[in-house]
């Protein structure tokens, strides 16, 4: 068991009549027990403590409102109009009822154990009390017991108050957070922010671990997302990764869906991917799916040799089933040959295609080791650490589980004290779940990196919280949407420019904090900024020029930006400027 929770500050033990509220509120205590949440709450210096409660304790004995009682071996001080109630103890049941219940609901956690040997009460009278109260949900389970100590409970009712207490406390420490901020936490405990980039395998490794059960458009992986995180960002690392068995992929492809979408998970985490596995699923491809389940992993040209389709052909058939989430291969490259379905130079003249990776019947990968783990609990810890914060609008398209299951498992945490609900950051209109420990980060700097850079982040990347828990800015004129193309543009700490479909619609966003444009981006940090954005959008795979038709919703040529772009290298065609890379100065 734990410590008993603190007597409030508010009304010190000096007063006969707080001393007698205490024993009525909690029971028998002994003096040092007394004297020690004395302590706690301030009443006294130490070495008073004692001597002035014993004085208060005599007095109130002499009136007649307390008496001692000797109990579990020692002498306790009790409410004199209890007398009785403690004498029918521990044979009458209600007796019992009365004195447990009212010690237990003061304890941070306890066992039966200790409740038994506190009282001298036979263990198996206790268990079955435990147990009553566990089934009418009086207590639950405490967090973190271990399978060879006794099991540790906690009463709703304290873990309730200390709940409300320590929201109370966060709250009035500070407003909600503005969301611009709360973007640029995601974006440096994403790994994007400049500083705080990874590289390298293990960097990759890092940035997929953040990312697990992600699904994302297939090129936007490698065409933004591994590339923003990573410095030295190569196909062939993920393929590494992939080949050594430390990294898993699984496709999802709606109805309707031009392009499918993708998700990684580290190998290890089964918790993770187990819930995701269909298993016994029909496909339109069944022999084929049922001859992987037989043969186990197989390399294309094996399983070309044993259907007699030509690889081509089977490549098409593997494809289609790894996008109904059924199949997945021990490399990425097969995928991001052929998952788009586009023909590319690349993808026609890779003649040694056939012999990439095993496929694989994914259901395998659940058979290798039963179980699973906690995966609620596991899933609920991912999304906080990529997301920070867990609302309603994010557990939909990222968790597997329905919203009803996810609030019992968030309820549950916030119970033992390891998440806090409130409206922690502003434009979120459902509440927010967070550990105490990213509440207070949000609200610090020291995850800030970088000072002037100019940053751009996709808007539909997962490290922006726009359009999925937070509000997109109510801005005239403006089609805010997670769509490819469109970007959010910072710098300096502030999101100054949205950009639509790579850079044809800009719009910079000094509406938002009340500032004329001129003030929000003076010409030399326009200047900056522009060439950043226009370096890299030209950066972006398909764009072989970037076309500027408007600026804050008017024609590019009759604002100031025109003189700004023409100086980075622009062209009028038409009514828009046109930038080259081979222009861009």
């Amino acid at each position: 068991g734990e410590e008993e929770e603190p007597w409030p500050a508010s009304a010190p033990l000096k007063q006969p009549e707080t001393l007698l509220r205490l024993l009525k509120q909690r029971g028998d205590r002994t003096a040092a027990e007394m004297a020690r949440l004395a302590a706690d709450s301030g009443a006294y210096e130490a070495q008073q403590q004692a001597e002035e409660l014993g004085k208060l304790l005599r007095r109130l004995e002499e009136e007649g409102k307390v008496r001692r009682i000797e109990i579990g071996g020692e002498e306790r001080w009790i409410c004199f109009d209890e007398a009785d109630t403690y004498a029918r103890f521990p044979d009458d049941p209600l007796a019992v009822r009365f004195v447990l219940t009212r010690y237990m609901e003061h304890r941070a956690s306890f066992t039966a154990e200790e409740l038994a040997s506190r009282y001298g009460a036979a263990l198996p009278l206790v268990d079955d009390l435990v147990s009553q109260w566990a089934a009418d949900r009086t207590i639950e389970p405490a967090f973190g017991g271990n399978e060879v100590a006794p099991r540790a409970w906690v009463s709703r009712e304290t873990a309730e108050r200390r709940i409300r207490r320590a929201e109370r406390a966060l709250r009035e420490q500070a407003e909600p957070v503005d969301p611009v901020r709360y973007c640029r936490f995601l974006m440096a405990a994403q790994h994007i922010l400049p500083g705080s980039r990874l590289s390298g395998e293990e960097g990759l490794r890092d940035v997929i671990g953040k990312l697990q059960g992600w699904f994302l458009p297939l090129p936007e992986w490698e065409a933004s997302v591994f590339p923003l995180r990573l410095t030295d960002y190569r196909k062939e690392t993920l393929d590494r990764l992939c080949a050594a068995g430390e990294v898993i992929w699984i496709g999802r492809k709606e109805a309707g869906e031009k392009e499918g979408r993708v998700a990684f998970f580290l190998a290890e985490a089964k918790e993770l991917y187990v819930p995701l596995l269909k298993r016994g699923e029909a496909s339109k491809h069944e022999s084929l799916l049922e001859l992987l389940r037989r043969k186990g992993a197989s390399f294309l040209s094996a399983l070309s040799r044993e259907t007699g389709s030509v690889p081509s052909e089977l490549t098409a058939d593997l494809i289609e089933l790894a996008w109904e989430g059924l199949v997945s291969n021990d490399q990425f490259a097969p995928l991001r040959m052929n998952g788009s379905g586009r023909k590319t130079a690349g993808k026609t003249a890779a003649k040694f295609q056939s012999g990439l990776g095993r496929w694989y019947a994914l259901e395998t990968l659940a058979e290798e080791q039963p179980g699973g783990g906690d995966s609620l609990g596991a899933w609920v810890k991912q999304a906080l650490d990529g997301s920070a914060l867990l609302t309603r609008d994010l557990a939909g398209p990222l968790l597997p589980w329905s919203w009803d299951d996810v609030y019992g498992s968030l309820k549950q945490l916030e119970l033992w004290g390891m998440l806090t609900r409130g409206f922690w950051v502003r434009d979120i209109a459902a509440m927010q779940f967070a550990t105490p420990e990213t509440v207070g980060r949000l609200r610090e700097a020291v995850w800030e990196a970088g000072g002037g850079e100019t940053v751009l982040l996709p808007a539909a990347d997962p490290a922006n919280p726009f359009g999925l828990t937070v509000r997109w800015p109510a801005a005239p004129g403006v089609s805010f949407a997670r769509k490819p193309g469109n970007d959010l543009v910072f710098r300096g700490g502030r999101w100054v420019l949205w950009c639509e479909n790579n850079g044809r619609r800009m719009h910079t966003l000094h509406s938002q904090a009340d500032a004329p444009e001129e003030e929000w981006l003076p010409e030399e940090e326009r200047l900056q900024t522009l060439r950043a954005v226009l370096q890299s959008v030209l950066k972006k795979p398909g764009v072989r020029k970037v076309v500027i038709d408007t600026w804050n919703g008017e024609p590019v040529l009759d604002t100031p930006a025109a003189g700004t772009l023409r100086q980075l290298g622009a062209e009028a065609d038409r009514a828009s400027l046109v930038l080259w890379p081979s222009s861009l100065r």
